[in-house]
């Protein structure tokens, strides 16, 4: 990765963006374990 100075903001909307990312794929392992939701699977 190439450390470049950018504005504070852009790295807080990276920041914001990968807790985002992080979530949704919690979300998505805890559909995947729980049977209730297992229609949704493809």
């Amino acid at each position: 990765m190439v450390l470049t100075k950018v504005p504070g903001t852009l790295i807080a909307d990276s920041s914001i963006t990968s807790t985002d990312i992080l979530d949704s794929t919690i979300t998505n392992a805890k559909m995947a374990v729980d049977p209730a939701n297992a229609s949704n699977l493809s």
